[in-house]
């Protein structure tokens, strides 16, 4: 499945992309998170391909 990031049109223009804040925010959720219930309960969270690709990770900073 391919996946393109459009940005919105609503962002601020002071509005920057932090590769460390994004970095630290896929680490985190990676490393960090498990699941609480059903089949996958206690395996980490792992995103999936275009949720991890930094193009369309998206942390702002005004």
């Amino acid at each position: 499945m391919d996946y393109t990031y459009t940005p919105t049109p609503l962002m601020l223009p002071t509005s920057r992309y932090d590769y460390r804040r994004a970095d630290f925010a896929v680490g985190f959720i990676q490393t960090m998170l498990k699941h609480t219930t059903g089949e996958w309960y206690g395996k980490p969270f792992r995103l999936m391909p275009w949720q991890n690709d930094r193009k369309e990770k998206y942390l702002l900073e005004s």
